[in-house]
């Protein structure tokens, strides 16, 4: 653990993998932001790197390849679940299904968290599967984020990050 380090969540490295894949619509911003927020204090136990469009894609940058080397290296992917996730053009339609085939195919090393911050309807083969973590923050004014940190530990050390 470096625990000098407890900046911005952001790679040590721009070149080194991700450890965890953040997929949002973009008018879910302000969740993006609090998880963020809540993952700065696990990087002072954890040392592990997220990707969060945001703040790692720039302008001119390939996105299609930097999203794919994202997904491809991030061993936990978590979906910021609302109205908006499941109605956007790209999040739900196109970015969802990749990261459901990524975990799919890895076997039980890559794991799937669904944060639901508003309520909404999911797929049933949503549910189905066992490796996916699930909490709902939906119901709650003051969102509980300790057994989420205490999960993202867990699988983090699992991982090796």
């Amino acid at each position: 653990m470096n625990s000098a380090r407890t900046s911005p969540i952001a790679p040590r490295n721009p070149a080194s993998p991700y450890d965890i894949f953040v997929s949002y619509a973009r008018r879910d911003e302000r969740y993006a932001a609090e998880l963020r927020e809540h993952l700065k204090g696990l990087r002072t136990t954890i040392d592990f790197n997220v990707f969060l469009d945001k703040e790692e894609l720039r302008a001119g940058d390939d996105l299609k390849h930097k999203i794919d080397a994202a997904l491809r290296s991030s061993s936990i992917f978590i979906i910021v679940a609302t109205p908006y996730y499941f109605a956007s053009d790209w999040a739900f339609p196109k970015e969802f299904p990749r990261i459901k085939e990524t975990a799919e195919r890895s076997g039980k090393k890559k794991r799937i968290i669904t944060l639901v911050y508003e309520e909404c309807d999911f797929l049933l083969e949503y549910h189905r599967l066992k490796r996916y973590l699930f909490e709902d923050f939906s119901k709650t004014r003051k969102r509980r984020y300790n057994k989420l940190i205490a999960d993202l530990y867990k699988l983090l050390s699992e991982n090796g990050a």
